[in-house]
This record gives C-alpha cells, structure tokens and sequence, in this order.
C-alpha cells in the first residue's frame, strides 16, 4: 500500500509541476491519531529533529510505521508516556456502563 501511495503522490504531484525532487527534501507521513498521540510524546522526550531524521533517513525505520518506529527506537519514552485526555476519556465513557 505505501508504494501505491507514493506512486499516486508522486503522479499528482508531476500532473501539477510541483518538483519530485520535495519528496525526499519534506517527506510526508500518514499516521493514525493514536501514532500520532504516541509520536507527540515521544517527540517532547527527544525532540523533533532527532525523532524525524531516524524515521525518514534510516532505511530500516523508513518503512515502518510511526507506532512500530515508535516502540523500536523509543521502547523507554513509550513506557513513559501518560495518557492523552485522560480525565475527559473517563468522563465520556463513565455514563455509558
């Protein structure tokens, strides 16, 4: 699926005369809110730079997606994230048992 997309990506993007050339200079990614939950957190562990240029510049993790990368690279910054919305979660869910 990540190959068709990036074909399609990489077709829409010629159709337009955008440079191809931007896809490896701003790569873009596709996440699930939950990877993204667990990205944000891990990225206020490590910063920005180094969380994004171990994703997009090592072959090994550039295929991966962004929970898998998450628990390979960062297993201790996993362990220690809290929850995101937590309380209003709870308070969501309390009325509905």
């Amino acid at each position: 699926m990540p190959a068709r997309l990036n074909a399609a990506v990489r077709k829409i993007m010629e159709a337009g005369g955008l440079p191809i050339a931007w896809l490896d200079e701003m790569p873009y990614s596709i996440m699930s809110i939950r990877e993204l939950e667990t990205a944000a957190g891990v990225i206020n562990a490590v910063g920005v730079h180094p969380f994004i240029s171990g994703k997009v510049l090592d072959p090994e993790f550039r295929g991966l997606g962004f929970g898998a990368y998450c628990d390979e690279r960062y297993p201790d910054e996993v362990a220690n994230l809290h929850p995101l919305f937590r309380d209003e979660f709870d308070a969501m869910v309390a009325g509905l048992a």
